[in-house]
């Protein structure tokens, strides 16, 4: 520059001068020109991520935190399934199992009557009716005598005490194949005479009760009128052969001690003193 100056060109020098001071203006106009550009970006690009709603900002997230990692090779088939919660098991009189006693006096089991067992056993005085199939001069009721015999058109004298009415059936099938071709003989019980009880001492109405349905010792003295006024009614027994059986009949009928309510058996004698 010294040298342009000193030769005396002054006028290069100037233009030389105007130039450099041209082209840092033009640098420094187009820095501050790009600053506000990329704030204005940034801004922009700010407010687009605050506005992103947050369903899709989480639904970005390939796995959550907490999420277990499926085998996708495994079959569906193998994959494990949730057990449905089970409910809690509390204690309830229906949850218990209800133990029987083996003693048929004991534990409220009521003992064996004779009259509901399965095939009932037919005794003298039951009445009977016999249907024989297309034979109506042989059908009919009939009533076994005291001696456990019944009569039979074309069969004659059978006895029936003693046995099943099945076994009777056959009994008078058999005898009925004389006169008729494979006859069919059916054979019911239609009243029970044969089973009874008794009740003696200070009853109302002692005497003697044809067992005909199961019945407890309370219902058997209710059925006799109940116990007279002068009663002892916590000393009633039941003989049963040579078994006595104790019974308290002002506790039963409070509602107290119902397991000596026991049911009652053919032959069964009920005393009231």
């Amino acid at each position: 520059m010294r040298e342009i100056i000193r030769s005396g060109q002054p006028g290069r020098c100037a233009l030389v001068l105007c130039c450099g001071l041209s082209v840092a203006i033009g640098l420094a106009t187009s820095v501050f020109a790009q600053q506000p550009a990329a704030a204005e970006s940034g801004g922009a690009a700010a407010a687009k991520d605050s506005a992103k709603p947050p369903a899709v900002i989480a639904a970005d997230d390939p796995k959550p935190a907490d999420a277990k990692p499926v085998d996708a090779s495994k079959p569906a088939a193998e994959v494990p399934e949730v057990a449905a919660p089970q409910p809690v098991k509390g204690k309830s009189a229906n949850s218990k199992k209800v133990r029987q006693s083996k003693d048929p006096l004991g534990g409220g089991m009521p003992s064996v009557t004779g009259i509901d067992d399965k095939p009932y056993i037919i005794g003298p005085e039951d009445v009977l009716f016999l249907n024989v199939l297309h034979q109506p001069d042989v059908t009919g009721s009939l009533a076994v005598r005291p001696d456990g015999f019944i009569s039979v058109r074309f069969a004659g004298e059978i006895k029936a005490a003693g046995l099943t009415t099945q076994q009777l059936s056959d009994e008078v099938a058999d005898k009925l194949t004389k006169y008729f071709n494979h006859p069919e003989v059916n054979i019911q019980v239609v009243r029970i005479v044969s089973k009874k009880y008794y009740v003696s001492g200070e009853i109302k109405k002692p005497g003697a009760y044809t067992l005909s349905t199961p019945k407890t010792i309370f219902e058997a003295l209710i059925e006799a009128g109940g116990p007279a006024e002068f009663a002892k009614k916590k000393a009633i027994y039941v003989l049963r052969g040579k078994q006595k059986i104790p019974f308290n009949f002002a506790d039963v009928s409070k509602g107290k001690n119902l397991q000596q309510n026991i049911r009652i058996e053919n032959g069964d004698v009920i005393v009231v003193p």
